[in-house]
Order: structure tokens, then C-alpha cells, then sequence
């Protein structure tokens, strides 16, 4: 039953005057120039045609029949430097929109695809519109806020209303990955009824058809009356649970969230996991704008658990097949920064008992599972891997700065907003990633190793080939150069820059990291602690990796 045509592809088009190649020219999410036409060369004047084949790498092309296409290119007398989108279609709760045909302003050509965008998924109520009793089945009904959908569920009070359990099961669909479910007054009140020790938990287990369905990402939205209900009630723990993750809250974590939020709040959990072998999710609260989120919390009391299944490692930690089981102590949670950096969270444990990895918070974030070789909770303090990137229209180059006993770097890359994957290792300290599309912005990374051991990670590096609109940081500067601290004491760094074009901000534009934690640490704004005596380097970070180095010396 495949579909004859992937829904985005390429329609013959009109190229600027900015384009030399085929590999110039751009094309849809998924879609790519063969290796045999890209180096294609367009001819210059206007009118000119050349033909080439785009293929479909999408990871699901095993789903359409037709997954190459041959484009029909022709040279347009303007730049296109003014484009304008036409048929534009919104996405719907069930089916995916479509940003539009792109069309040059100032010529009228048709010059490309707009990209597809995901089905919105229901945004349901949950609602208790008849009551169950000991021997009679209630009725609760679920409408879309979007669409006016409803569906309807009947329960027993003895096993789905029972010792503070809310179970809400939102119907998904195979194009859509997100369950979005609000609770409502009754939900509230009638958990609150039976709720054991004055915990209340929310179970939501989507379904298909009747069967329990994987959601990439689960909504819960606590409107302010419920928030209400529960802090007014003393609820001591609020248990937000999902078959893939759970994070639950206690009283003073909640009321931070009432007071933050000034309305409705919506606890978003969604699956990060990506290409890594241990599960990540990114656990966020946000305001009734679904935009603003609360990060930050005033007191602790917030609990991350993630199902985990121990899987079979080599010596240095690594999933591997036919390994041994992993060490049950090695298991911890992780928190993963804004520049993809990972670190061991103090207090995270693995239990066996559920076979969930337990990590306490008081920020939200992503968090995941790691693994620590050996029986030791405590976690040293991997080195410091540094490395930069410059781009020119069609390639960039990666230096890395040497890492003392690295014996090879393996470098990870891919265009921003898509999944990074292992490009080369090198036993040098610098690359070229070639055959990269012009005015397109790409992330990089580096490992370092000793041997198999890993010995760090570096910070991911945004970049910019050449040739369009937006340019890279470079010629970084910070003062003061060197700093002396006493224990408990602090100082700002003041850090500046060059620029080769207009900045899109990926992450921070100047981000910082420190060689030594315990000696001194640095804040996201460039401020520097000092702890112990001792001394380190405080590391000075663009978002495309140009550095400096601050020595800190603390007494």
C-alpha cells in the first residue's frame, strides 16, 4: 500500500543569479541532489535550462512508490533575493500543513518548496460527565479545544478513580505523535476524594484503535482552577505519569508553578532520544501562552523518573552486543545543557524495584540516563574538548584544539534542526567537511578519545556557509585576561566580538564552560565564582566555537 509521491517534492523551478551549481540550489526536508548531478554546472545566462534527479533519503522512503524526481532548472534574469509563499495550508489536528510554494516578488518565478509542517494533534478536555459508583460505570468525555471532537470512555470508581488515580487515555493517529489532554475540575475532585496520603496521581496512556500508542510528546495542561484545587488541598505530591517518563511535584514546586504562571500551565514531556542509545526527554512547564516557560524553581521538590531497561556495554560503557549488563550503580541521570554537553545529576540513582532511573530537580530541562563505568556515584570531571568552525559557500573547516592524550577525534555534524550522525575520525586537529549547500546553516561536534576511552565532548558549534543573508561570530575578546579570587568571591567577565553578517541565534551567542569545577564556576551570564583555593580556566565559547581562555586563580 505505498503512496505514489512523497507530499513535498520538488517542482521544476527558477534559480537566481546567486546559484553556480546544482549543489547550490536548494530542496526540501529529506530531499537531496544525486552525487552525479550536483556538481552540475548552470548556465549563466537567462533561459538556460539544465535537468537534474533529487532523490528522497527520508528514513521513511520505503513508504512511496516514486522517490526520485527529475528537476527541470532554469537560469531567472534576478536574484531572488525577495521571496513571497503561495497555497500556504494550515495543519489540522489530524492531518500535516504546508508553508507554501516560494515565489520570487520580484520576477514572479516559482523558486522552491515550502516545507511541510506536523499535524497539530488534539488538544482534549477531559471531562467526568457521569459519575461512577460501587456498582455502576461512569462516562468521561473528551473534546478537542481545535476541532470539537469528542470521544467517550466508561471507567469503574474500584480500579480508574481510586487511591488519587486519574487514567486518561487520548486517542492518537499514526501521523500524529503528540497527546495533548487538559484536566478538568472533576478529574480533580474526585481523586482528591480518595487520594492516599494526599498524593494524586495522572496516568495518560494514549491509544489507537484501542491500543496503547507511543506519543513523541505528552501536553498536560493544569488550568489555574485546578492548580487551585490542589494547592488549596494540600496535595503534597502531583504525579504527572506517561509509559516513557513521569515527573511529579511536590507542594511548594507546585505553588511555584501557580505563582509563576499567573494561569493555566501546560507540562510538556517529549522524547529527545534521538540517535543516542539511553532515552532523554525534554520536561518543560509553560505558561498559558504556550510560549514563556518556567524553568527555574525556588525550592526543590520536583522528581524526574524514566523506565529503563539495563542494556549490554563494553568495558568503556559503550551499548554494544554481546557485552556484559550494565553495572546497576552506574546507571544515573544526565542533564543536557543547550549546547548538547551531558553531566552525571548529584543524587540520581538507578531502582531496580521499578526499573526507573530516579533524578531530583529543582530545573527543568532535558534529562536522560547515563552510564558511569564502575561502581562509583561520584563523577569526575571529564576534559575539556574545544574546536571551531568555519565555513565558506560549500564547506567548512573544524580545529580542534589539542586534548592532552588524545590518540583520535571523531567529528558529528548535520544541518541545524536535524539529527547529527558520526562523519569522519581524524587523528590530526583539523577537517574539511565538504559537498555542504550554500546560504545553509549546519551544527558540529568532536569527541575526544584515548584509545575506545572517551575523554570529552566539545561544546556543538552553529555555522553558516557563505553566500547569504546571515554570517559567523569570529575574533572573540574577553577582559579582563587572567583573575584572582577569593573563596566565595566573584567577577564578570566582559566578552566581545566580530562579526562576518547577521547573527541567528542557535544557543547563547557566548557561551562559557570551566576546567575545574571545584575550584571556580562561571554562570551563564559570564560571572565567575570562586570556591577552593586552587586554580583553572575559565573558557570563553561562540556559538561556532571561536575561544578564549581566562586563568582563574582562587586563595
Amino acid at each position: 500500500n505505498k503512496q505514489n509521491d512523497v507530499p513535498n517534492t520538488p517542482k521544476d523551478l527558477y534559480v537566481g543569479k546567486g546559484e553556480k551549481t546544482v549543489s547550490d540550489v536548494g530542496l526540501p526536508a529529506n530531499w537531496q541532489w544525486s552525487s552525479k548531478d550536483a556538481k552540475k554546472t548552470i548556465g549563466e545566462n537567462t533561459g538556460d535550462t539544465i535537468t537534474a534527479t533529487a532523490e528522497y533519503v527520508g528514513e521513511d522512503k520505503a513508504n512511496y512508490q516514486n522517490i526520485t524526481k527529475v528537476i527541470l532548472i532554469t537560469r531567472a534574469d534576478c536574484y531572488h533575493s525577495a521571496i513571497q509563499y503561495r497555497d500556504a495550508k494550515k495543519a489540522t489536528c489530524t492531518e500535516p500543513g504546508y508553508q507554501g510554494d516560494k515565489y520570487c516578488k520580484v520576477c514572479g518565478k516559482f523558486v522552491g518548496n515550502g516545507e511541510s509542517t506536523s499535524p497539530l494533534g488534539h488538544n482534549y478536555i477531559s471531562s467526568i460527565t457521569t459519575r461512577p459508583t460501587v456498582s455502576t460505570l461512569g462516562v468521561r468525555t473528551y473534546r478537542c479545544t481545535r476541532c470539537g471532537k469528542t470521544i467517550e470512555e466508561k471507567f469503574l470508581s474500584t480500579s480508574d478513580n481510586a487511591a488519587g488515580n486519574i487514567y486518561l487515555r487520548p486517542a492518537l493517529y499514526e501521523n500524529v505523535k503528540t497527546a495533548s489532554v487538559t484536566l478538568s475540575d472533576a478529574d480533580i475532585d474526585t481523586a482528591i476524594e480518595s487520594a492516599p496520603g494526599k498524593t494524586i496521581t495522572v496516568n495518560v496512556s494514549p491509544m489507537s484503535g484501542g491500543t496503547s500508542m507511543a506519543a513523541d510528546k505528552v501536553n498536560i495542561t493544569l488550568t489555574k482552577e485546578v492548580q487551585s484545587k490542589l494547592v488549596s488541598n494540600g496535595i503534597t505530591s502531583t504525579v504527572l505519569h506517561t509509559p516513557q517518563a513521569e515527573i511529579s511535584f511536590s507542594l511548594s514546586a507546585l505553588t511555584d508553578i501557580q505563582s509563576q504562571a499567573g494561569g493555566d500551565a501546560t507540562v510538556t514531556m517529549q522524547d529527545v532520544t534521538g540517535e543516542e542509545k539511553r532515552p532523554r526527554y525534554n520536561f518543560t512547564v509553560y505558561k498559558n501562552d504556550g510560549e514563556t516557560a518556567i524553568t527555574d524553581f525556588t525550592t526543590t521538590g520536583i522528581t524526574v523518573k524514566i523506565p529503563y531497561t539495563r542494556q549490554s556495554v563494553n568495558s568503556d560503557g559503550e551499548v554494544v552486543t554481546g557485552g556484559t549488563l550494565e553495572d546497576t550503580s552506574g546507571i544515573l541521570g544526565i542533564y543536557v545543557d543547550s549546547s548538547g554537553n551531558a553531566e552525571y545529576v548529584t543524587g540520581s540513582y538507578f531502582d531496580s524495584n521499578t526499573g526507573n532511573v530516579v533524578i531530583p530537580t529543582n530545573h527543568l530541562s532535558i534529562y536522560g540516563v547515563g552510564y558511569k563505568v564502575g561502581s562509583s556515584n561520584t563523577v569526575s570531571s571529564s576534559k575539556v574538548v574545544r574546536a571551531r568552525a568555519d565555513a565558506s559557500k560549500k564547506y567548512v573547516k573544524i580545529k580542534i584544539t589539542k586534548v592532552s592524550g588524545a590518540t583520535k577525534y571523531v567529528i558529528y555534524g548535520a544541518q541545524t534542526g536535524k539529527t547529527t550522525k558520526k562523519l569522519k575520525t581524524i587523528t590530526g586537529t583539523s577537517a574539511k567537511i565538504t559537498g555542504l549547500k550554500a546560504k545553509t546553516s549546519y551544527k558540529y561536534y568532536v569527541k575526544a578519545y584515548k584509545g575506545s576511552t572517551l575523554l570529552g565532548k566539545s561544546k556543538i558549534c552553529y555555522i553558516y556557509t557563505t553566500g547569504g543573508k546571515y554570517g559567523n561570530q569570529k575574533n572573540v575578546t574577553v577582559t579582563p585576561t587572567t583573575l584572582s579570587l577569593a573563596a566565595g568571591g566573584s567577577e564578570s567577565l566582559k566578552v566581545t566580538y566580530k562579526k562576518s553578517g547577521k547573527l541567528k541565534k542557535f544557543t547563547s551567542y557566548v557561551r562559557y564552560a570551566t576546567s575545574n569545577s571545584a575550584v571556580a564556576t562561571v554562570s551563564s551570564s559570564g560571572e565567575v565564582k570562586g570556591l577552593t583555593a586552587g586554580s583553572c580556566y575559565i573558557y570563553i565559547y561562540t556559538m561556532n566555537g571561536y575561544q578564549k581562555s581566562v586563568k582563574v586563580t582562587v586563595s
